[in-house]
């Protein structure tokens, strides 16, 4: 009876103590950091919009569908202020080399790492 007693009382002041977080801090996760961090990155090359920063733009496009996932190529594509049907196409369309790059590079190293020094030792 007195461990249900302890136990609710316990619930209660975490419930408590949730509530008083200040809003930020209560949904702050590792997430949000790195899409801070990549919106500051990138704030400065789509601020400019003179031909540097067009060009500078159309280079990043490249980076971005090779190492970013399919949300951070839709958040940095949107910070570019692309027309929204060619972020949705290069968002979509990035997908296909981007999972050709990396499925190459992990099933390529397995190969050459453990599949293929065991077939020589046959």
């Amino acid at each position: 009876m007195e461990e249900v007693a302890a136990r609710e009382q316990t619930e209660g002041a975490l419930k408590a103590e949730v509530r008083q977080r200040p809003f930020l801090l209560r949904y702050l996760r590792p997430q949000m950091g790195a899409a801070l961090a990549l919106w500051r990155a990138l704030e400065r090359l789509a601020a400019r919009g003179d031909a540097v920063g067009k060009a500078r733009r159309a280079v990043a496009v490249v980076p971005a569908v090779m190492v970013l996932g399919p949300f951070w190529r839709a958040v940095a594509f949107h910070l570019f202020r692309m027309p929204r049907a060619v972020a949705y196409l290069l968002s979509v369309g990035g997908s296909i080399p981007h999972s050709l790059l990396w499925t190459g590079l992990v099933l390529g190293g397995i190969w050459e790492g453990l599949v293929w020094p065991w077939i020589k030792g046959l």
